[in-house]
């Protein structure tokens, strides 16, 4: 009896490994995750300090109306309070924003995944991964990605850009020009 019981066991580990390999296999290595713990961490760390410099820009924004325009204490716990609400305002509306985005962006991802195989899927998802690593890396190290303000041109360089598709001159990007 305890030889089945063992042997039982033995094939349900066996079986609920097999079930979680593939999961197992796209699970990021140690030093993804810690990368991942640090720049969560250090994005928190300058949320805080956008918070503290705007807090301080607020108050020499209200010292110095406060000198010019000679306002009162009442005036400026006032006009203080509605510049507060109306950031506060435009925070909700940015991440209203982002999150409509957002949405969007998993709509068209699923509307592309019906249309890709299980092997273009696998490429792509391996392409969105290598962005998302390389906007971080960018984003780091504090670079703009195009030299003019709104020009986003080839931000990023990669094979799903213009260099393995139709730019809009009729050819593929790397295609040899017959002349």
């Amino acid at each position: 009896m305890k030889n089945l019981m063992n042997w039982t066991a033995a094939g349900m580990m066996m079986a609920t490994l097999a079930a979680f390999s593939p999961l197992m296999a796209e699970t990021p290595d140690k030093s993804e995750m810690a990368e991942f713990r640090e720049w969560k961490q250090k994005k928190a760390q300058n949320l805080q300090k956008r918070d503290e410099r705007r807090k301080a820009m607020h108050e020499k924004r209200m010292e110095r109306m406060t000198k010019e325009l000679g306002l009162s204490e009442k005036q400026k716990t006032s006009i203080s309070g509605i510049l507060e609400n109306s950031w506060k305002k435009v925070a909700e509306e940015r991440n209203a924003f982002t999150d409509k985005v957002k949405k969007i962006r998993e709509t068209s991802d699923k509307g592309i995944e019906k249309e890709l195989t299980k092997e273009q899927i696998k490429k792509w998802e391996e392409h969105k991964s290598r962005m998302m690593k390389q906007d971080r890396k960018m984003s780091k190290k504090g670079k703009k990605m195009s030299g003019k303000k709104g020009d986003r041109g080839n931000m990023r360089g990669s094979g799903m850009d213009c260099e393995s598709y139709d730019c809009g001159d009729g050819k593929m990007r790397g295609e040899q020009d017959d002349k």
